[in-house]
This record gives structure tokens, C-alpha cells and sequence, in this order.
């Protein structure tokens, strides 16, 4: 190899390395949108988030007859039998339970913060705002749980339909 093919291959190398790194990102995610999706119940309580665009921001319903068997910090939601409406019960991180499939939550024993909200196109931030904030549709996210047992929003749903299809229900002004 001579001399001046060594920079060549170097500044290759340098040009390559990023559109690797992102095309490692984009099959991750992917990846974890390919997991089961299980739904959670939401309600909003501020739910336009005027510094960072037009998020609906939410709190997540949890069933008050769940089991909550965790005082410490590290505790976890665990998610029992099949998807998408699993039994839910907090337990320590580390407890010996037959379900794999947990999230790790807070230390307020709450849902993590980036799981608290969704983005949503402009032009419906209105239409979706009233209804969110004055519960008169049934909102549900769904959530894949990854391997690292940390949450990825899939599909925010009104009324049992995806959000774009229910964007598209909605009649015209």
C-alpha cells in the first residue's frame, strides 16, 4: 500500500462512520417497535407543552386494585399475562417473580419522565388538547418494554383507534 492511499482510507473510514451510527439507531428502533405492545390508560393534565412544540403531556391511570409490594426506590412495574392489557403490579426491581417483562420505574415509583408525553402534528394539537384535557375520549399508549427494561411509546390511541386513524374519523372544518 503506498503512502497516499493511507489518507484516502482514513478520510473513507471518517466519511462512513457516522451513517453507520445512524443506521445502528434506526435498527434499534425499529427493533423495539417490533416488541409486543402493551396499553396503558392515560390522562392529561397539561397536556400542550408550548417550550418543546406540540406534545400532548399525560399521566398514566394505573389500576388502584394493583398490587404494590415496593417501598424502596428501585422498584419496577410488572406486566403479567398477555398483551395489550396485562395485570399490572409494582414489586423491588429484584424480586423473584415469574414474569420477565417489567419497567423500571422512578424513585416516586411513577412512570419515567420521557414516557409522560407524545408529539403531535400542529395542525390537531387543538382538537386533541380538548379532548385529552376534558377526558371525553378514552386515551391509551402503547408501550413496547425493551430488553434493557426501560419503556419506547408506539402508538398513542383514542378510543381503541390509532391516532392517525382517528385523526382521520374527525370531521372536517
Amino acid at each position: 500500500m503506498r503512502l497516499t492511499e493511507k489518507p484516502k482510507l482514513l478520510g473513507l473510514a471518517f466519511l462512513l462512520i457516522p451513517f453507520m451510527v445512524i443506521a445502528l439507531m434506526i435498527v434499534q428502533s425499529e427493533k423495539g417497535l417490533r416488541q409486543q405492545e402493551y396499553r396503558f390508560k392515560i390522562e392529561g393534565y397539561d397536556p400542550r407543552d408550548l417550550l418543546h412544540g406540540h406534545y400532548l403531556t399525560f399521566r398514566y391511570v394505573l389500576p388502584q386494585e394493583m398490587e404494590k409490594e415496593c417501598s424502596s426506590e428501585n422498584c419496577c412495574l410488572y406486566l403479567e399475562g398477555a398483551p395489550p392489557h396485562a395485570n399490572m403490579a409494582i414489586r423491588e426491581c429484584n424480586a423473584p417473580v415469574e414474569s420477565n417483562v417489567f419497567l423500571k420505574l422512578d424513585q416516586w415509583q411513577q412512570m419515567p419522565a420521557a414516557l409522560n408525553r407524545y408529539y403531535i402534528p400542529e395542525k390537531e394539537a387543538a382538537v386533541l388538547d380538548d379532548e385529552l384535557r376534558m377526558n371525553k375520549r378514552n386515551f391509551e399508549v402503547g408501550l413496547v418494554i425493551l430488553p434493557d427494561h426501560t419503556g419506547q411509546i408506539k402508538m398513542l390511541y383514542v378510543d381503541g383507534q390509532p391516532l392517525p386513524e382517528f385523526l382521520k374519523s374527525l370531521p372536517k372544518k
